[in-house]
């Protein structure tokens, strides 16, 4: 079969398959990340990602905050994807299967402070400074 062979979902699916893009296929691929693959697709790779495990996390900002919110679910995940005023996306994905996390950046580095993993600190909540 030819690239016309991806017909379900969305145009835009179709259209990136068309011109040479990857179509994946699986429970964390773009088209599961879309509602039944109909919105706009989403991005896979960020050049700064980290996984977490479960543990208790306080999420804060390291620098200036997001200036748009928006919140989106599935079955697999809840989403919350920042938006900054220079346009970079700051995106926190947990998985509900195991409540590991998944977060994924195009603005810079994610740092994370462990303190779930050491026993002395006064803070048992581990911290996730975003960018």
């Amino acid at each position: 079969m030819g690239p016309t062979a991806i017909v379900a979902g969305s145009r835009r699916r179709e259209r990136r398959a068309l011109e040479g893009g990857q179509v994946l296929e699986g429970p964390h691929s773009a088209a599961a990340a879309s509602r039944e693959g109909t919105e706009r697709p989403v991005v896979e790779r960020y050049p700064y990602e980290l996984r977490l495990p479960e543990a208790p996390y306080r999420f804060e900002w390291r620098g200036e905050a997001a200036v748009d919110a928006r919140k989106h679910a599935t079955d697999l995940y809840a989403e919350e994807r920042y938006t900054h005023a220079d346009g970079t996306i700051t995106v926190i994905r947990e998985y509900r299967s195991d409540g590991t996390f998944h977060i994924m950046s195009d603005r810079g580095e994610i740092e994370l402070i462990d303190n779930a993993q050491n026993p002395l600190s006064p803070d048992p909540v581990s911290v996730v400074r975003l960018p």
